[in-house]
């Protein structure tokens, strides 16, 4: 698509990209070196036929058989979210989705609304009792997010999302386990050993895997992991089929060394979700301003540490920035691993949450403070034991202007060679922004949506660019140029250059921030130029 020059506010995503965000007048010169290499992991397919089904599979068809209901309904609700799912599943917009008892739907979610969820089009939630619903619909491979208010009993808002999967909820999880514990190649990679469920990890951790319609999330996959010596199995799981697709394996690093019954208990749920991160960082924001910076940040249910709002020396250009999605892959032949979300402890679809409270700390160079770091860890319940996870999030916040977010993955896993990509959003304030990549001619302005892969061109030596009747000096280094009528940053890529980083391999998507089809998709009105309330 062609965005017009008044609807330049830009989206984009950056998977494995550790960028520093500069302000064109920084003089610093940094090297350049290669992207890391990417390995591969044991593989073992399997072409078995569906095995029988067990007895959660059966419950869970004939449930849907005898569905009265537009969508499979949550049980084991509170009074609350009980309503606000009735509610919901009585709307006409979601009433009318399974009317002919030819597609599979199922409600994943219903938790209260968060701050980090609100929008203009949901400004009467900021003072009501609002729940966001979750739904999935398998035949169609999508999504559908509703927002409810209990206190004027409406239905406010739904989205209608292709090919997009909630986290699942822990009855779809148990159907998983049973589904992946009764195959018998499971049982053959452990050596004819019979899995156990209690043993199982990762089990609701959506996955994929090449040559099957988990490839691309096509299919609602996930992938139970049942950890032996220095052996992880996986059952790759398709849960719109109800089968296992395949049992891949994948070595664990220095697994022999790590004793479970010697390591400290996994931290509980309770612990980590108590009032401290609950109240003060899931439930409302916190203001920053120093070194220059103005900004709220707060834990998002999946996104992980958001920042909103942000302003350098008065002058916003940052509406928000988050992580959307940690994807993390062990095999670049056969394309399986995990989707992994991150975000609060409780009412939340994160799969790795929040360790600690966020920090704040000084960012030091050569000894002299150059302004101040925010920084979230999140980690597995039980990390560090094997197929646990141990993420980081940060952002960086410098004096003269430097800006520049990062993720890292601490480990250990689930396999010794596997890549991390986190996904990060970025979504620029203003409708007024160019974005420009480098070439061998120059920066070149992007006209149209695009995404830009790791092909290692940034610019070798200071490069002069015209802005309007000016003209300005870029730095070495760089690979993208943002401008605005009053700001101008280059964005660097890591290439080594920065500290505590090897570099990374990245991948930017650029797009058109569509507000006007946004809004309408909010409100539930109709867009005959983008699909609203029907798939």
């Amino acid at each position: 698509m062609s965005p017009s020059r008044k609807s330049l506010g830009l989206l984009a995503a950056w998977a494995l990209f550790t960028a520093g965000c500069k302000p064109v007048s920084d003089s610093a010169e940094q090297p350049a070196s290669a992207a890391p290499e990417v390995h591969q992991a044991l593989l073992a397919q399997t072409t078995s036929a569906p095995t029988a089904p067990g007895p959660l599979v059966a419950a869970h068809r004939k449930q849907l058989q005898r569905l009265e209901l537009p969508a499979l309904p949550m049980e084991s609700l509170s009074a609350e979210a009980a309503q606000a799912q009735a509610i919901a599943l009585a709307h006409p917009a979601i009433a009318t989705l399974n009317e002919q008892r030819t597609r599979r739907v199922e409600v994943f979610a219903v938790y209260p609304l968060r701050p980090s969820d609100l929008s203009d089009a949901l400004a009467a939630c900021r003072n009501a009792r609002c729940y966001r619903i979750e739904l999935f619909d398998y035949s169609r491979n999508t999504a559908l997010v509703g927002v409810v208010s209990l206190d004027s009993q409406t239905l406010l808002s739904w989205n209608t999302l292709r090919d997009r999967q909630p986290e699942i909820p822990d009855r779809i999880k148990q159907i998983a386990l049973e589904i992946a514990t009764r195959e018998p190649e499971v049982r053959e990679a452990l050596g004819d050993r019979m899995p156990s469920v209690d043993r199982a990890i990762m089990a609701s951790t959506k996955t994929a895997l090449n040559g099957t319609r988990c490839e691309r999330s096509q299919h609602l996959c996930v992938a139970p992991t049942f950890v032996q010596g220095n052996i992880a199995v996986w059952a790759i799981v398709d849960l719109t089929d109800y089968r296992v697709v395949g049992v891949q394996w994948t070595e664990l690093a220095n697994a022999s060394e790590l004793d479970p019954a010697a390591l400290p208990g996994a931290p509980s749920e309770q612990r980590l979700a108590d009032a401290t991160i609950n109240a003060r960082y899931c439930e409302k924001n916190t203001r920053v301003e120093r070194d220059g910076w103005q900004f709220d940040y707060m834990l998002t249910a999946s996104d992980g540490l958001r920042i909103a709002d942000v302003a350098f020396a008065g002058a916003q250009w940052l509406k928000s920035a988050k992580l959307v999605d940690w994807h993390v892959n062990y095999s670049e032949h056969a394309g399986f691993g995990y989707s992994d979300a991150v975000g609060c402890p409780s009412f939340s679809s994160a799969a790795v949450v929040p360790f600690a409270a966020p920090t704040v700390t000084e960012l030091l160079e050569q000894g002299k403070v150059v302004g101040f770091r925010l920084m979230q860890e999140f980690r597995s319940l039980g990390w560090p034991l094997p197929c646990n996870y141990s993420y980081r999030q940060a952002y960086d916040f410098y004096r003269d202007g430097r800006f520049r977010p990062t993720a890292t993955s601490i480990g250990a896993g689930c396999g010794n060679d596997g890549t991390y990509r986190p996904v990060m959003r970025f979504e620029l304030a203003g409708t007024d922004w160019q974005f420009s990549a480098f070439e061998s001619q120059g920066f070149q302005p992007i006209r149209t949506e695009q995404f830009f892969a790791a092909n290692g061109q940034v610019s070798t030596q200071r490069v002069n660019v015209k802005s309007g009747a000016q003209s300005i000096s870029v730095e070495a280094g760089a690979r993208f140029l943002l401008q605005s009528a009053t700001q101008r940053f280059a964005i660097e890529p890591a290439r080594a250059q920065f500290s505590q980083s090897r570099g990374d391999f990245e991948w930017v998507y650029v797009s058109a921030n569509h507000a006007q089809a946004n809004k309408s998709r909010e409100s539930g009105t109709a867009d005959k130029s983008r699909e609203s309330g029907t798939a």
